[in-house]
């Protein structure tokens, strides 16, 4: 893949679901299609929570309370890692749950020991990898960049879930913030693309919400439109997940060893 000209022939803006389903009915005045349209975001939001996670990269600064704020991310639904750049690697973070949570009602001298304004230099502890998803950063691809896991002692951190914010318990270098999270897949300005293999699934769902709320279609054939749907998640999720020829290749070279020929 390459940064100055990405492929994106697997990606189509999600309106064409809509636009397919229209055209089944019939209804080239597109009266339907607002409609239609929020059956298909709720759809592909569902899809990337349940069943094709999309993973996304955030670049983020700490303020001077140690709080890094993701309410602003619209489409932030779970953080997977956290960690901070150094020397072209990223270092993972390490969870602490028993870190306190800012709150109007907490004392000021109470939340000024929260954080630790000062850096922790601590010593590296256990070096494993920590795969981080590839992304895009200042324009360039980082492609699956390898990042240390979680022995750093440098900082840990706490997800408030109600505040849709991460308080940490130390400052870091520059005070820059790496976290991967899953994304709803929306996006905020109207401009959603999804995989060109989600089209499907999406229009499925849009034909069994059509019928699942009105009256006069009989309960088998709501339940055909359902099945329909479930077929089309399995498509796409054997699609997604099935090893490549590469793969296959390399698990069976990993049982290949040159021996004596009798």
């Amino acid at each position: 893949m390459s940064a100055e000209n990405p492929k994106t022939a697997g990606i189509v803006p999600i309106s064409q679901a809509v636009y397919e389903v229209c055209n089944d009915l019939g209804d080239y005045r597109l009266r339907e299609y607002p409609r239609f349209l929020q059956w298909a975001i709720r759809a592909y939001i569902d899809l990337n929570m349940y069943h094709s996670e999309r993973v996304e990269v955030a670049y983020k600064k700490m303020d001077a309370n140690g709080i890094v704020d993701m309410s602003v991310q619209a489409d932030f639904i779970d953080y997977v890692k956290v960690g901070y750049p150094m020397q072209g690697k990223l270092i993972t973070l390490g969870v602490n749950d028993k870190i306190m949570l800012r709150r109007d009602e907490i004392p000021e001298d109470v939340a000024a020991g929260i954080f630790n304004g000062e850096e922790d230099v601590s010593v590296l502890g256990d070096l494993g990898h920590s795969y981080f998803a590839p992304h895009y950063y200042n324009g360039s691809l980082v492609g699956g960049l390898y990042g240390l896991s979680g022995g750093s002692k440098r900082s840990y951190y706490r997800f408030d879930y109600e505040k849709s914010q991460f308080q940490f318990d130390t400052s870091l270098s520059n005070n820059d913030v790496v976290i991967e999270y899953i994304s709803t897949g929306v996006s905020p300005t109207g401009n959603t693309l999804i995989k060109r293999q989600a089209v499907p699934v999406l229009i499925a769902y849009i034909h069994w919400q059509r019928v699942e709320f009105d009256p006069r279609v009989p309960m088998n054939e709501k339940m055909r439109r359902e099945r329909a749907f479930d077929a089309e998640v399995e498509k796409m999720r054997f699609f997604e997940n099935a090893p490549t020829i590469q793969e296959i290749l390399n698990e069976y070279y990993k049982t290949v060893f040159q021996t004596v020929k009798r």
